[in-house]
This record gives C-alpha cells, structure tokens and sequence, in this order.
C-alpha cells in the first residue's frame, strides 16, 4: 500500500446506504452549515446527502482533506458544488467587509493576497472539456433562478454577455491566460470608475464622440444633471482641490456652472458653448482631460 493509498484509509467516511435509522452517525457528523447557498430554485434545494457532503466540504476543506462525490451524470454533483461555492464566495465577501473595517487602505497590505485567495477555488481534470464545461455553467444567468437574476451580480458590467458577473478565470493554456489578463484590466478601469461619483469618464467621452453643434448641449446637459442630483456644490468643491483648476483651465466650466446654478435658460448656455472657436474649444476639452487624469490618478486614454 502506497502513501496515498494510507492516507485516503486513514481519512476515509464510510457513509450509510441510506440515512434511514442512521441518525446518531449523522448527528455526530453534521457539523457545519453553509452561511449561503446557491441562488437556483428553492423548490429544489439539496438532497440529504447532498447536503452532507456540502457540510463535510465546509468542515474539512480547510484541512485539505480529500471529499470525494462520485456518480454518474445528473446525480447532482455539480449541484452540491454550488453551494459549497456559494458558501466560499459569501466568506470571503465577509472577510474582505471585515478587513475594511479595520483598515481602509487593506488591500494595499500583504494580508489582502490571503484575504482574497483563502476561499478561492480552483477546478481541475484530466479532462479540459470538463473544465471549461463548469467554467461556463456557473456564471451563466441561467444558472441563477429568474427571480433572483437582477439582484445577483458580480462586476457584471465587465462581465461576458449572458452570465451574471465575473465568476470563473479559465485558464490553461496561452490564449486563455491573455484572455484572463485582459478581463482584469477591464476590471481595473471599471474599479478606477467605481469611484467616479460625479461621472467625468462619462463626460470625457460623450466630449470625444460628439459633434461641434452637440457639445453644448452635452455639457449642459451633464451639469444639469449634476444639479438635480443636488451634486453641483460637491462638484465645485471637488474640482478646486485640483492643480489644473489652480491653473484657471477651467474657469470656463466654473462660469458655466454658475449659470446653470442661477436658473440661465439652456439655449443661452448652449449657444455660448456653440460658438467657441476652434482652438477655445480645444483648450476646453484638454482641461476636461486633464481633470479626468488627475481625479482618478493616471492616463486612461487607450480606454477611450
């Protein structure tokens, strides 16, 4: 006998048949509960085995001790699966708000790698067809329940088409791996906007894409915005911290701000903005640029 073949004796649970009459061993075994489950059906929750694999995973899993589920297909292991997976996800979300609240700077720290790739998951097989199967299957919104599939999200919006957030890293081979880095500086310009509480990527690009006659009503339009979401007081006091406000660069949209603030009718603001000469209108846009660069810390203008 080999040094696997003693370990898996020694570590073995032999499971009843059936869970009839066998309460006491299941009593004794049942020690863990999952703090979440997967958001499929609750008409079909786990079976009872189901759920004790679920919670011999949670009890065990930490201390790398092999759980092996076997079945034939359609037995519900990729079921169970699920919510030992919800399980992790909701954990670490609880560790990473327990982390925060004792330092906001954590992720900075060395205790973010652990924090984050303790309850991480990685699905492996000889089989690469399986692989990719279960990295498709969870994060597809048909594997959530319709009644939870606008509620369940996970930076969805940088997320492929018809899954409900980035869930899943497929690995493997070279193309994959570039896949993979590209999500995550997809991911790190969505964080970068996350905190853009007054919207000036959103402004940068509609000023990039707009036409002479329509850039006046597009700032216009932003700044109104900003008013009736009573953030044009925040948004001046957030711009004057700035170095390219100090440069008097936008004197300009400080001027239009008082006006839209004082009630102006918007045909008087968009025709003041309309008629710029071209190498005005220039400086204007470069100073919104450089706001923009300066607000979130760095160039983002290969994303534009």
């Amino acid at each position: 006998m080999n040094g696997y073949e003693k370990f898996i004796k020694k570590q073995q649970t032999v499971i009843p048949s059936s869970p009839l009459n066998e309460e006491d061993f299941y009593k004794s075994k049942f020690k863990s509960a999952p703090i979440s489950t997967w958001p499929s059906d609750p008409k079909y929750g786990l079976s009872f085995l189901q759920a004790f694999v679920v919670s011999e995973s949670i009890t065990h899993g930490l201390n790398n001790i092999l759980i092996p589920v076997n079945g034939p297909p359609g037995t519900g292991k990729t079921t169970l699966l699920k919510d030992v997976i919800a399980h992790r996800f909701v954990e670490r979300t609880k560790n990473i708000y327990e982390a925060f609240k004792k330092d906001d700077d954590w992720y900075q720290s060395s205790a973010s790698i652990s924090t984050i790739m303790d309850a991480s998951i990685v699905v492996a097989s000889s089989n690469n067809k399986a692989v990719e199967n279960i990295s498709k299957e969870l994060p597809d919104l048909k594997s959530i329940f319709e009644d939870y599939r606008d509620e369940v999200r996970h930076f969805r919006e940088v997320s492929e088409e018809g899954s409900w957030g980035l869930f899943c890293a497929e690995l493997g081979n070279k193309g994959n791996r570039n896949r993979f880095k590209k999500k995550l500086s997809e991911l790190s310009w969505h964080l970068s906007n996350a905190t853009d509480v007054f919207e000036f990527n959103k402004l940068r690009k509609s000023l990039s894409e707009v036409t002479e006659d329509g850039r006046g009503r597009t700032i216009h339009a932003y700044l109104n915005k900003q008013l009736k979401d009573e953030r044009l007081p925040e948004l001046k006091e957030a711009i004057t911290q700035t170095s390219v406000y100090r440069s008097q660069a936008l004197n300009w949209f400080f001027e239009t701000m008082d006006l839209v603030e004082k009630g102006c009718e918007s045909r008087v603001i968009i025709d003041k903005l309309k008629i710029l000469p071209p190498e005005d209108w220039t400086e204007h846009k470069d100073s919104i640029d450089k706001l923009v660069r300066q607000w979130f810390g760095s160039s983002q203008d290969e994303k534009n």
